[in-house]
């Protein structure tokens, strides 16, 4: 039984991972857009935007660690859930699913660590 609850929660959080990743994409690909051309943020953004300098903010201090850590996450889940339904079962029956995904998690925090500065 805690099996399945535990790739369950896996798979609820790789479904809503994946969700999040599109939008997140889509505004930071907009305000990169916009902080390329600052005269058209409004019509750009259809007028929720007012000027350049929230562009620029969520360009570059908001988007990118959110990306990373919903991105990493996103990978992560898919990487255990393609894993676990591919039949390497040397590898995670050796580490156990468990342990191998503990494994993956931390080094994705590693590598948003190293990424992040």
């Amino acid at each position: 039984m805690a099996g399945t609850s535990f790739w369950g929660l896996i798979t609820l959080l790789n479904t809503v991972a994946g969700v999040l990743v599109g939008p997140l994409i889509y505004t930071f690909y907009v305000t990169g857009y916009c902080m390329r051309s600052p005269e058209m943020v409004s019509s750009i953004t259809c007028g929720i935007f007012s000027d350049g300098a929230v562009c620029g903010y969520l360009h570059t201090v908001l988007l990118p660690p959110l990306l990373l850590a919903v991105g990493g996450l996103h990978t992560v889940t898919s990487t255990v859930l393609v894993l676990k339904r591919a039949a390497y079962t040397r590898l995670t029956s050796a580490l156990g699913y468990f342990y191998f995904t503990v494994v993956l998690i931390a080094l994705t925090q590693l590598l948003i660590l190293l990424l992040s500065g």
